[in-house]
């Protein structure tokens, strides 16, 4: 075999349209790398976001898969909070509210996106302690039997 044709067993199988060069059936359909690493984010478009968004002179492979990976994964958590608030309103559908929400309530997402403004969304609630109305206490009769017990010496 010439060296042309081996393959070294990295990444995923290449279809040239020929099965195993020879013959004229058709190979196996090329999986789509965002399939092939199990994602819903596309690698693809992640990638061409990295290239014309020129965070680096050089792009290596893998990069965009783990970008992907990583995205989508912050997507599911936020996603998966703002669902917890949703049912909490007794809410069907998330909404802008619910992902602020969400966030704000997480320590974490809040630090990253302190100064992020999240449109249609509103305000969180928030009243300062000492401008609520304390309870008061119901006074205790003092009974003859206590006062009589604490002038005893």
């Amino acid at each position: 075999m010439s060296s042309a044709k081996q393959s070294k067993g990295r990444g995923r199988p290449k279809s040239s349209g020929k099965a195993n060069g020879k013959g004229k059936g058709k190979g196996k359909p090329r999986m789509p790398i965002t399939q092939c690493c199990g994602l819903t984010v596309s690698v693809n478009r992640v990638r061409k976001d990295m290239r014309e968004g020129r965070y680096a002179p050089r792009l290596g492979k893998l990069a965009p898969i783990v970008m992907a990976s990583v995205l989508e994964y912050c997507v599911a958590e936020v996603l998966e909070l703002a669902g917890n608030v949703a049912l909490d309103e007794k809410r069907k559908t998330i909404g802008p509210r619910h992902v602020m929400l969400a966030v704000r309530g997480d320590e974490e997402l809040n630090v990253i996106c302190k100064d992020v403004v999240f449109p249609h969304a509103g305000a969180i609630v928030h009243v300062h302690e000492t401008l609520l109305q304390k309870k008061k206490k119901a006074k205790k009769k003092k009974t003859t039997a206590s006062l009589s017990d604490s002038q005893n010496y």
